[in-house]
């Protein structure tokens, strides 16, 4: 352990770019405080009050070098708080991490399908603005061909009888 900052209070500071590795932090007071790119692996930590910190505006910022074990427990303490915006940032947060150290294959899916998307849950609402798009685009691109063809139909063509078999 190299630091105990323990019952420490973080209220209103500014800690930007702080690296909590390897540090102690039980009954830490974070309220208010401004956390844009926090490094956050603690050994121990408890907060005072979990709501101090899902109205940061820079929960979404926070980081983990080698174990999101920390960032998970908050997640989990924001969920069980019933704070769910902060369960979404800091969901992202975990999931852009995981994809960027993914395979490139998997990194472009996981781009594709999680972060255009949805933002790894933290864009709720953005499938649904682009179903609302892309489904008059699609009506169009289907709708263009229908029109435009003069004689549309389906057929049955036999195949041809093999020599030597009548019908």
């Amino acid at each position: 352990m190299k630091a105990n900052l323990d019952g420490a209070d973080f209220s209103s500071a500014v800690l930007d770019g702080v690296r909590f590795i390897d540090v102690s932090m039980n009954s830490v007071r974070l309220r208010s405080a401004t956390l844009p790119g926090v490094v956050f692996e603690p050994i121990r930590w408890s907060l005072t009050n979990p709501q101090d910190l899902w109205r940061s505006p820079d929960l979404g910022t926070l980081k983990y070098e080698s174990s999101p074990h920390a960032l998970l427990k908050l997640r989990t303490e924001l969920r069980d708080a019933g704070l769910r915006r902060g369960e979404r940032e800091l969901t992202y947060v975990i999931e852009k991490a995981a994809t960027a150290q993914a395979h490139p294959v998997e990194r472009t899916f996981r781009w594709i399908a999680f972060d255009i998307t949805s933002g790894y849950g933290r864009s709720p609402a953005r499938p649904l603005l682009v179903l609302i798009v892309l489904i008059p685009i699609f009506a169009i691109v289907y709708l263009v061909p229908i029109r435009t063809q003069t004689r549309a139909a389906v057929s049955c063509v036999p195949p041809d009888p093999k020599p030597g078999h009548t019908r």
